[in-house]
């Protein structure tokens, strides 16, 4: 280990390698007898967490978002579908950025909707002043707000139905992951 650097009987890794944090995968090269005990990290880190419920919650948070992107990452590239071209490119309630048309007279007229959803347009907005025409970053961002989604699903789940902790990772797995919701 260490000790082995310090008296230099293994040399230490190139200052590239060691100013990224690479130090670790020189020493897994140079002895590949590590491979073993290097893999019980994880699973060391992985128990540390799991013991205290803001450690099980990241865990669970963490993985509904690799959930998110297994079930849709393939739908963050390639160009906008739909409705979208008329929505967002073609908007001129995402142009216009005039918080007031939330709740005026004509919001149905600018925002191109067929029913009254103020945060959902307060969403666009938002996203049309950070994102512009790029759909890359509206399918980001529209991921992680779906996966929030599905985190508060599994939350209500727990508060007003009485699910347990397994029960309420499942309801939002399974909001996160079904495809009736994308």
């Amino acid at each position: 280990g260490a000790l082995d650097v310090l008296a230099g009987r293994l040399p230490r890794a190139p200052a590239w390698l060691q100013s990224i944090g690479g130090e670790w995968l020189w020493r897994l090269a140079q002895e590949p007898s590590r491979w073993r005990r290097m893999m019980g990290l994880p699973t060391f880190l992985l128990r540390v967490l799991w013991r205290s419920a803001r450690g099980r919650a990241v865990l669970l948070a963490a993985g509904l978002f690799v959930l998110g992107i297994s079930a849709y990452g393939r739908a963050l590239s390639g160009p906008f579908l739909w409705d979208d071209a008329n929505v967002i490119l073609g908007g001129p309630f995402i142009r216009d950025h005039r918080l007031g048309d939330l709740v005026g007279p004509d919001y149905f007229e600018k925002s191109l909707e067929r029913t009254w959803r103020p945060l959902k347009s307060l969403w666009n907005m938002a996203c049309g002043r950070v994102w512009g025409d790029q759909p890359l970053g509206w399918r980001a961002s529209g991921l992680i707000l779906h996966t929030a989604a599905g985190a508060a699903v599994g939350l209500m789940g727990g508060h007003l139905l009485g699910l347990s902790a397994g029960g309420m990772a499942f309801a939002a797995a399974i909001f996160v992951a079904h495809p009736v919701q994308s």
